[in-house]
């Protein structure tokens, strides 16, 4: 969990602050949810993301190996934002929602 940075990027714009150095890359992921562990479609250089809980709180993990639940895992209250930095963490990275979650990738 060392990679995580905790913040919310969100502003009355809808845009947050972004490091100069940090370049948006698509496809972002919108709307997603469902049954089981929420895993992300990192798109190629992606190397951060700001993952946003959507309508209801969400729970998460970054170690690839704890599945969270509605009681396990690092709670992302509804509208609230986490930045996750790293390949790794990217790809550790899973969660549940009972909303769904927004997701920006950036290099």
């Amino acid at each position: 969990m060392r990679y995580l940075v905790f913040a919310c990027l969100l502003l009355a714009q809808g845009v947050g602050e972004a490091r100069a150095e940090m370049t948006p890359v698509a496809p972002g992921q919108y709307g997603i949810g469902g049954f089981g562990p929420i895993v992300l479609s990192i798109p190629d250089g992606a190397a951060f993301a700001t993952v946003c809980a959507e309508g209801a709180p969400a729970r998460f993990t970054t170690d690839g190996v704890t599945v969270p639940s509605g009681r396990i895992g690092m709670p992302l209250p509804a509208g609230e934002c986490v930045a996750l930095s790293g390949p790794a963490v990217l790809s550790a990275f899973r969660a549940v929602a009972a909303g769904s979650l927004d997701v920006e990738y950036f290099r």
